[in-house]
């Protein structure tokens, strides 16, 4: 049975589920306690906790892949665009795997912005501010990596509005591959998941929960991520 972390415990009440794979999880603490209390096999699906085990992509290295494809196409202003419908845990990762890349090319300082689009604001590197300063003058940003495919989209959107050419004036990364970064109209490089490998994995690991194949602790098992280059990246504009 798949959860998207709605109240899977009347599920387990019931007695009806031999284990529970969650598409995501708020980290409700009754959930996790009715679920132990069944002791309910439980496997988290690109999401993390640490009372299940978790099959995700290697967020780290995911960050430090797209940062580093934009620093090979000659950028050094890069940013980081958050937003809220990321889980914590892969922000935090994708933040890591960014500023692993920047140190490796010793290139500094990291630029955070935390945005919820379509606002024209966002905190950046805690400070609110106009979006477009960051993309604009001298000293602006020549490219972004998004924490994912919506936050990188969105930014597209947003750099169509204040008439920002991408990737002539700016170039963007995103996180995810989903189906519409592909479309000719966005065209959107991104750090592709695999998604058929991360559900063979989830699938094999609840399964042998159930059958009692596999015991112990939570296990974790990462699946490595790959580049999609498309024409939302580019070299940064001359003289930047």
């Amino acid at each position: 049975m798949q959860h998207r972390g709605r109240q899977p415990e009347r599920a387990c009440r019931r007695r009806r589920v031999a284990g529970i794979v969650f598409l995501a999880f708020s980290g409700e603490s009754r959930t996790m306690q009715e679920t132990l209390e069944h002791q309910v096999p439980v496997v988290f699906l690109s999401c993390k906790a640490d009372w299940g085990d978790v099959v995700s992509v290697d967020d780290v290295r995911g960050g430090r892949l797209g940062t580093s494809h934009l620093i090979a196409a000659g950028h050094r202003r890069i940013a980081y665009i958050s937003i809220p419908e990321l889980e914590d845990q892969s922000d935090v990762a994708r933040w890591q795997g960014y500023c692993e890349a920047l140190e490796q090319a010793r290139i500094e300082p990291p630029i955070r912005i935390s945005w919820s689009p379509p606002s024209d604001h966002a905190l950046v590197s805690g400070v609110d501010r106009k979006l477009l300063e960051v993309f604009n003058g001298p000293d602006r940003a020549t490219a972004a990596f998004g924490s994912n495919d919506v936050a990188a989209i969105s930014l597209q959107e947003f750099a169509d509005r204040v008439k920002l050419r991408v990737p002539q004036d700016l170039s963007i990364v995103g996180f995810d591959d989903v189906p519409m970064a592909g479309l000719a109209r966005i065209g959107l490089t991104t750090v592709a998941q695999p998604r058929d490998e991360l559900a063979k994995l989830g699938i094999a690991t609840i399964a042998d929960r159930i059958e009692r194949k596999l015991k112990g602790p939570p296990r974790t098992t990462l699946v490595g991520v790959s580049l999609v280059t498309r024409q939302s990246t580019g070299p940064p504009p001359e003289g930047l």
